[in-house]
């Protein structure tokens, strides 16, 4: 890979070759990505939590089809891309996303090339761009929070009896009830946010509910979820045989995979609802009044909730409000959990430190002589016992 720029800001001289990526999911898209590699999506609006995902495979470049900042609030994503020095090329159109994954491109001022073929063009952001642009957007935050705060309005007036009292939410037999449950949603970087709290997970072990979407990549990296909720029809059949029970469910109403649940011979129940299917993993935990919930994959905060832009964010936000006080986000887990030691733990770190000094001591002089005095007294103790 060659590149030639000292920085985002001297752009308009930038030549750079490197291996493409595409994807339209961005967590698909990061666990792709390698060094040096050019990230092309297709997302309006880059959040800061896939930015981020994206940074830490250290791409030479990221190209978007759409406007990373597009004036509907001020996203944080291409902010945090230009402090890592890395060039963003945005509103590069739909053709960009014809390249074919794995391909050489080359990507001279703000045109994208194969070869000599000229694919598109777009715009190099600067920090002086991304800096007006968000200053521009910080207008649009009363009219994404007035449509938010609609969007929680409609899931309330439709689903108002789960979110407050569980009606129709699905039984499990999966016992939940004073257990740390975690629940995995499949926004970008929840594998990461699991490997954060790896000393909870092995010493807790809790029960875990994670979304179809990302159900494979939990039982790769943590441990078989034993319960699966969503539209399954892209789960493997080992990660769907493992788990105790499957959820099928599409807050769409399309068909989340009952034909392949039948003909697998799943244990399974379905789920009605418009809330999105992590939601549903929240509400059932509460309301099998679980000890403590976990979630990982989902948003967090209200600025969270605004960059995602997308109508389940406001179920989300409804769900963590129903759950109240038992539920703390993964990010911040590890600030409060402090990892316990059982009393065999105990006992072989006490046991080992008495060898230790019992060799330091026995390798000095006074040491030994003191040693050989201590050996008859502990034989006459133990002894009289």
């Amino acid at each position: 890979m060659a590149r030639k720029r000292q920085s985002v800001a001297d752009a308009g001289g930038l030549a750079l070759t490197g291996t493409a990526r595409v994807d339209a999911d961005p967590g698909a898209l990061a666990r792709r990505l390698k060094a040096g590699d050019v990230a092309i999506l297709d997302i309006q609006d880059l959040d800061r939590r896939t930015a981020q995902i994206l940074l830490d495979r250290r791409p030479a470049a990221v190209v978007n089809a759409r406007a990373s900042i597009s004036g509907r609030y001020p996203s944080g994503g291409p902010q945090i891309l230009l402090d890592a020095g890395v060039l963003l090329l945005d509103s590069c159109g739909s053709a960009v996303l014809g390249v074919r994954d794995g391909e050489k491109i080359r990507l001279e001022g703000e045109a994208i090339y194969r070869g000599e073929e000229r694919l598109a063009t777009g715009t190099v952001q600067t920090p002086e761009l991304v800096s007006v642009a968000t200053a521009n957007a910080v207008d649009g935050m009363g009219v994404q929070l007035a449509t938010f705060t609609a969007n929680a309005m409609d899931y309330v007036a439709h689903d108002a009896p789960l979110l407050l009292d569980g009606t129709g939410l699905p039984y499990t037999h999966v016992e939940l009830e004073d257990r740390h449950v975690l629940v995995v949603g499949a926004a970008p970087g929840a594998m990461e946010e699991l490997g954060r709290i790896r000393a909870y997970l092995t010493e807790r072990r809790p029960v875990i509910i994670a979304v179809a979407d990302v159900a494979d990549e939990v039982k790769k990296n943590v441990y078989a979820p034993e319960i699966v909720i969503g539209s399954i029809e892209a789960t493997a059949d080992d990660t769907l045989t493992a788990a105790r029970e499957v959820i099928l469910h599409d807050p769409t109403g399309a068909d989340p995979g009952l034909a392949r649940a039948e003909a697998l011979g799943l244990t399974y129940r379905e789920a009605d609802a418009t809330v999105g299917s992590a939601d549903i993993g929240i509400l059932m935990a509460h309301a099998a009044s679980a000890r403590l919930i976990v979630t990982a994959g989902m948003e967090s905060n209200l600025a969270e909730f605004l960059e995602r832009g997308h109508h389940a964010s406001a179920s989300t936000f409804l769900a963590r409000l129903a759950a109240g006080g038992t539920l703390v986000n993964a990010a911040s887990l590890p600030h409060i959990h402090k990892q316990r030691y059982s009393a065999w733990v105990l006992i072989a770190l006490m046991g080992s430190a008495v060898i230790m000094l019992a060799n330091a001591l026995a390798i000095t002089p006074g040491g030994a002589a003191w040693l050989r005095s201590v050996v008859p007294w502990l034989g006459l103790v133990w002894g009289g016992q």
